[in-house]
């Protein structure tokens, strides 16, 4: 049999699988908030030998990007692979389901209603959206509201909230357990009685997804991994505020991260000022912190699967909802469409199709930064070309031999199962399938990628959480060479864009670098270039 790990910002792990079942097991890992802050994406600050590890033997995509840079209609969009254009879906708190009137199918629900027994841990839908009993075989806990219980265990003088560094042995004494150890934990004893089960000939296939929270503010972490990063490492960014010329609302406000008393302290009330280097200083310190304490447990969850004999069996996929901005143009979190807060990594290991066998993995514990001039982990194989979230449903269900996904229509809610994506089970395979068959329609990497964002007003930088009301949409393409945005009103009893009115256009040149300051829209030499790229945003969005 053949076992999948898919990790959509989490880890999980198996015993041996290999004598169970004719289809693969699934582990989906999402970690949420996470850019491509990792050493295999070429990222010199970054502390992440574990995950490295397993990029250099698993195929990389440089270029994904999510739909939406927002936890909720992100997550919801890689659930169901379709746009949140297609959804109408753009905040968070109403119930996916309820919002559009329709049962579409999940992936998880996919996997279920072909035997399998599919089961979250920690963070897969926004908030306590559990989708059950539709996606999931068996209620579960996605330890959401227990960041409350952290707080007073500070070690950091002066911080309460936002910015946390804790004694884990001293917490856990007064039976206080950070959320991603508590997940990893449950996990660990989820998998053991599922073996016993599957040994037994009582349980079927597995689709086991987990989300970590973590790197998500608020930024609680081990003490130990602050440590490894000192301020003198942290680098500048080029631009530490917005462009003139760039439309004040393409720009977000810092989002949750406002409601925290750190801000207070470094004066950082404004969103149209230049950031405090200070601030930015410390908040890329912490969450780069937590980026390495996530890879600490992932690399725990690779050792317990190579104790039970399963990465030769494991097919890896590793995710994110969306990125991170930490002070370039000024901008913090995610809420918009440049590029910090829509690429994300996305890596998928197959130890049939990809590299060798990860068997024998051991614990990779993290050290101090090294020489930024050391070489840098190298992916087994590199993905240069846009692809998109959505592309992971139609992927993973053909990567498990389970068929391909329709293509959605012009009308995709009259359709319980379609895909806005497609398949990259080709570019994993690399046109040599060994087992299973793979069908020649799996057309593999794409010329672009699309992103979009609401705005609620247009004098002030803001991101609300749910959009009764929005004053204007935002809708970016990427190339290989280019990002193009458009912003056109809204029409709010109608539900959709209106056509002619265009507010504001966003053009960056990414041969040149991927700063997005310089906005090249109303430059005469690259008219056509916009003309092409509105051209490719119409299409796709149909607007």
């Amino acid at each position: 049999m053949r076992f999948f790990v898919i990790w959509f910002g989490l880890c999980c792990c198996w015993t041996n699988w290999s004598r169970a079942f004719s289809q693969p097991n699934v582990l989906f890992l999402m970690i949420d908030d996470l850019r491509p802050a990792l050493g295999v994406y070429r990222d010199a600050l970054a502390v992440t030998p574990n995950l490295d590890f397993l990029g250099s033997k698993s195929v990389v995509f440089e270029k994904a990007y999510a739909q939406q840079a927002l936890c909720g209609p992100s997550r919801i969009s890689i659930m169901t692979s379709r746009r949140p254009h297609s959804l109408s879906i753009y905040g968070m708190g109403t119930y996916w389901r309820d919002q559009t009137g329709t049962n579409f199918t999940t992936l998880p629900q996919f996997f279920k209603s072909h035997g399998y027994e599919t089961i979250p841990l920690g963070k897969i839908f926004h908030g306590n959206m559990l989708d059950q009993p539709y996606s999931w075989s068996r209620p579960t806990n996605m330890f959401f509201n227990e960041a409350k219980h952290h707080m007073g265990f500070c070690r950091k003088p002066g911080f309460s909230n936002l910015i946390c560094p804790v004694d884990t042995e001293e917490m856990e004494l007064e039976g206080v357990h950070l959320i991603d150890r508590k997940i990893l934990h449950t996990a660990k004893n989820y998998l053991i009685h599922y073996n016993k089960r599957v040994v037994a000939n009582q349980s079927g296939p597995l689709f086991l997804a987990i989300g970590f929270h973590k790197p998500h503010i608020p930024w609680i972490v081990p003490q130990e991994f602050p440590d490894i990063f000192s301020v003198e490492d942290i680098p500048k960014v080029q631009y530490n505020m917005r462009s003139p010329s760039t439309p004040m609302f393409a720009y977000s406000d810092y989002g949750l991260a406002t409601s925290y008393p750190e801000f207070r302290l470094f004066n950082m009330t404004n969103p149209m000022r230049p950031m405090s280097e200070d601030f930015r200083i410390q908040a890329t310190q912490y969450y780069y912190a937590c980026v390495t304490y996530i890879d600490n447990l992932v690399g725990q969850l690779l050792v317990m699967l190579d104790q039970n004999h399963m990465l030769d069996d494991t097919i890896i996929n590793v995710i994110s909802d969306h990125g991170f901005s930490l002070g370039e143009n000024g901008e913090l979190a995610k809420h918009s469409n440049f590029e910090v807060a829509t690429r994300v990594p996305w890596m998928i290991y197959d130890p049939l199709h990809t590299s060798a066998s990860l068997s024998g993995f051991k614990l990779k514990p993290p050290s101090k930064i090294a020489d930024p001039s050391a070489s840098l982990p190298v992916p087994y194989k590199t993905i240069h070309d846009p692809v998109e979230l959505v592309d992971v449903f139609p992927t993973l269900t053909e990567l498990a031999g389970l068929g391909q996904i329709e293509k959605c229509n012009q009308s995709p809610l009259d359709k319980a199962l379609c895909s806005d994506g497609v398949s990259q089970a080709r570019v994993v395979i690399n046109e040599n399938p060994k087992t299973r068959s793979f069908s020649s329609r799996s057309a593999g990497v794409r010329s672009a990628a699309f992103s979009q964002f609401p705005r609620k007003h247009l004098n002030m930088v803001e991101c609300p959480s749910k959009f009764e009301f929005i004053s204007a949409m935002g809708y970016s393409v990427r190339t290989n060479e280019f990002r193009y945005t458009e912003w056109n009103a809204w029409d709010n009893e109608l539900g959709r864009p209106k056509r002619d009115q265009i507010l504001g256009k966003e053009l960056y040149d990414h041969r040149e670098n991927n700063f997005e300051h310089d906005n090249l829209a109303e430059h005469r030499s690259f008219d056509d270039v916009v003309r092409n790229l509105s051209a490719l945003i119409k299409i796709t969005y149909g607007v």
